[in-house]
This record gives structure tokens, sequence and C-alpha cells, in this order.
């Protein structure tokens, strides 16, 4: 069912707006928690030289993921601003649940299971996937999120840019 039903064009945009701010927020702080659970890299004793390299490239590429999840954040405000609507920085942080919101909320460790969770979130609808890796990412994801659905981020975009076309 659409959450947004019996509302106008304007109301359901900035519905769908604060979603997208809710979910950008969510995702961010995840994958900066994720990115920063691998620690202090370079200063671990346990590990060669190859693995802190390999390692803190992890760390990098999820860093920069959780910096452009706050580009989109900031863009998001900026359209709520631009339709005269409220920011929202709020995350889903109780059991609030719609078809839009990936998954629920939790800081975990960079894991197998944790990576699964965001690349079958932010995947697009028919990513390639010639080698199965895409497949096996949400298999795992849904595992990990004990059988519930992992929800793309991307119907709720074409959701978006549907309203803005209307409006």
């Amino acid at each position: 069912p659409d959450p947004a039903e019996g509302m106008s064009v304007h109301g359901k945009t900035i519905f769908f707006l604060h979603t997208a701010a809710e979910i950008e927020h969510s995702l961010l702080v995840q994958y900066l928690y994720a990115a920063y659970s691998l620690g202090d890299v370079g200063s671990r004793q346990d590990l060669t030289d190859e693995q802190k390299t390999q390692i803190e490239g992890w760390q990098d590429s999820i860093l920069l993921i959780g910096k452009q999840g706050m580009g989109h954040l900031v863009t998001v405000q900026n359209l709520l601003r631009f339709i005269g609507g409220p920011l929202n920085f709020e995350r889903e942080d109780f059991p609030f649940r719609n078809a839009y919101y990936p998954f629920s909320f939790h800081l975990e460790p960079l894991t197998k299971d944790s990576l699964a969770k965001y690349i079958a979130a932010e995947m697009p609808e028919n990513p390639a996937d010639p080698d199965g890796l895409v497949a096996d990412a949400v298999r795992r994801a849904q595992a990990a999120s004990e059988g519930g659905p992992i929800n793309r981020v991307g119907p709720l975009y074409a959701r978006l840019i549907q309203l803005f076309a209307d409006e």
C-alpha cells in the first residue's frame, strides 16, 4: 500500500523526501561505523604491509561511500527547502517500516554480511551478474537480516522523480 495515499502531490513529495533523508542518514551512519570498525590499521603489528594496504583500501572505499551519502542527504535537504518543506535529520530508529526502508538500522562492524546488505540495498534493479556475485550478496543480505526483505533505494528515488515530474 502507498503510505502517502490521499496526500496532495506536494505532501507526497515532502513525505518521500523525508523518507529519503531518513534512509540516507541511516545508511551514511552505518557506512561510517563499518569503516571505522576496521580500526587504525597502520598501527597494527599483527598484519603484513600487504594486508594493511588492502584493509586501508576497504576503509577508504567505505568512507568515500559514507561521504557520498552525506552529499545525498544534503541534496535531499536542498530539495525540501526548494519546495518549501521542513528539513528532516531524523533516522529510522524504531520499528517503523515501509517498502522504502532498505533494512533495519544496526551499527555493525564491517563483515561480508553487513557489506552484502549495503550492496543489496543500493544495487540497480537488474545488475549485470555474470559470476553470480550479486545474487550471492543478496542471499547473504537476506540471511543477515533474519530473512527479512532488503529493499532497494532505487524505487524511492524513481518515485521522487515521478513526483517532481508531476509538480
